[in-house]
Parts: C-alpha cells; structure tokens; sequence
C-alpha cells in the first residue's frame, strides 16, 4: 500500500478542516461546499493531499513561484491577511522538504506585508511585484525564463471571469488594481510547469477546473456587480485545486499533507508562528478582506480561529502518522 492511500483517512480530515466556513451566509457556504465536492470528484481525492503528493515530487533545489495578491484600494490598499501567511509557510515548507528555492509574487503595493511575513519566519525569499492591469504575455515568459521554475504555486490570487475581468468578493470590477496571472498560468501549463492553486470564494485563480461543471443555478448566484454582466467565478484553471473556508488554512492544510506524507512534522505552521506572521502583515498594512479592518482577522474570522486550526491541523498529522493499536482481543471469562 502506498504511503498515501495509507494516509487517506487523516487526509481527508485535513481537507474537512480547512472547510469548516464560520462566518458565510448559508448560501455561500453551500457553494463553497459545491465547489469542494466538483473539486474532489475531479481531482479524484482530498485536494490537500493531492496538491501534497504533486509538490512532494518537485526536483530538489528547483525554483518555485509562489503567488499571491487580493483587495482593491482604496478599502484594502496593501492587500488581504488572507494569502501572505498561506504563501510564506507552503514556501517554509516547500524549501525544509525539497530545499526549494522560493520566489515571492505580489502586486507593488501589496509587497511589505509579504515581506514581513517571509521576515517573521526568517524566510529569506525574493519578492518579485507584478504590475498591475492588463497582462503581458512576453513578461509571463519573462519571468518563467529567469527563474525556470518546478511549480507555480498560487493563493489567494483574484482572476479574470470568462468575459477577462477580475472581481473582488462583492462583485466589483478590481481589475485595473490586480495583476493577472493569466497568461503565466497558460504559459507554465504548456512548459509542463505544475499548477496549483488555493482560493475560497470562486474568484480566484484555479477555479477554472471546476468553473464549467457548476450549473447554471449555481452560478447565478455568483453574478457579479459589474457592467460585464457575468459572473465572479474565475475561469483560470490550474492542475491542481485546493477550496477552503479560507484561503490560508487551505494553504496549513497543504503544509500539514506535505508533513503526513513525508514524515515531516517540522514542515507544519507552529500557532505563535502563525500568529507572529499575521501580526507582521497587519503591522505592514494588509487589512482583513471581510471587514476591511486593521486586525489580525482572517476573512472575518477571530486569531482564535487560525490557532485552532492550526493546532487541529497539527494534531491529525500526529494522530495520522501514529502507528494503529492493533484490536483488544476478547478474553473469555472462565466459567
């Protein structure tokens, strides 16, 4: 039995863990939970896991670029807390694992609180801005000819619907405020790059895998606000597709299948570490993309709420890799 078809129950409590919505209406909840399933029947298993298993076969000390920008000024000019946090533990882990050598992609103005993040961690990672509006095919050559990178790891990064335009949550146009990672997606695609992406809402880049399997329902729903007339669901696909309640516990869910699946517990976020990197995001500008406020809050979501589910993300790694107690025999009492 292969290492992880042997870890498949405790991969699959990761991926019920990073999917636990606390704070979406009902009928968000129920397409996120729509949105998993799609993923899943796809993917063929957890999405974790499998977003583990490809990054766990990435060559050794190859490139890897790790992407991530989200919110529109001027209510989040320095970006979202969800999304740096995700990107600089997968790129700890991605470099303890493999001995990756990470490259950081953002929009300019979202730059410090990534900084801060990777400094809370001692991360020691380049940080490459992406500019912002329309995207260029010869810069997404560009930058996969400098770096010839193994994967292209991307969360919490919002992408174009099918008519081209980016869409923040509430259903505005943000794309004139975003970098599109569009054409480095198609141009990785077909340099036999690895894909993978993490995102929440549907807005974001990745969730074109399961964009054309939604009915049409469902994807009423998702209209956006806009003149465009379509919907917000993001119809850049990737490989590989992680949907969580929130972008970053995706992206811990991954770490904690990297650990399971390598024995590496040390690839997993530690709760003060979390915490000390979202701190250094908010103390660097980024702002909760829910409410909009300077705190150390997740999509609306408590800082109790990461350390739970960090520490529960941890513990099913722990518990998963426990050896199984063989069952009690039953003894006979003597007649």
């Amino acid at each position: 039995m292969t290492g992880r078809r042997r870890s498949l129950p405790a991969l699959e409590v990761l991926d019920d863990l990073c999917l636990r919505p606390l704070v979406l209406p009902r009928p968000e909840r129920r397409l996120l939970i729509r949105l998993h399933a799609l993923a899943r029947r796809i993917q063929g298993g957890p999405l974790a896991g499998h977003a583990a298993a490809l990054l766990s076969r990435i060559p050794e000390a190859a490139p890897v670029l790790l992407a991530t920008g989200a919110g529109a000024t001027p209510h989040l000019p320095h970006g979202e807390t969800d999304g740096p946090p995700g990107v600089v533990f997968l790129a700890r882990a991605l470099h303890r694992l493999r001995r990756a050598r990470p490259v950081l992609l953002t929009e300019a103005r979202m730059t410090a609180p990534l900084t801060a993040a990777a400094a809370a961690v001692d991360l020691s990672a380049p940080i490459e801005p992406l500019p912002e509006g329309a995207p260029s095919p010869e810069g997404a050559a560009g930058l996969l000819r400098r770096h010839r990178p193994a994967a292209l790891v991307v969360v919490e990064k919002l992408g174009e619907n099918e008519r081209g335009v980016i869409h923040d949550m509430r259903g505005t146009d943000v794309s004139a405020s975003h970098a599109s990672l569009a054409g480095l997606i198609l141009a990785a695609k077909e340099a036999g790059i690895l894909t993978v992406a993490i995102g929440d809402r549907g807005n974001e880049v990745g969730f074109g895998l399961v964009a054309g399997a939604l009915p049409a329902s469902a994807l009423h729903r998702r209209r956006c606000a806009c003149p465009c007339g379509g919907t917000i669901l993001c119809t850049v696909a990737t490989e590989a597709l992680v949907v969580a309640a929130v972008s970053n516990w995706g992206a811990y869910a991954v770490t904690a299948a990297l650990a399971l699946l390598n024995g590496r517990e040390d690839l997993l976020p530690e709760p003060a570490a979390e915490a000390a990197v979202r701190e250094a995001c908010v103390g660097a500008g980024a702002r909760d993309g829910v409410t909009r406020e300077v705190a150390p809050t997740v999509d609306g979501t408590p800082p109790e709420a990461q350390a739970a589910v960090v520490s529960l993300l941890r513990a099913a790694v722990t518990a998963g890799r426990s050896p199984r107690r063989p069952p009690a025999r039953r003894i006979r009492a003597a007649r």
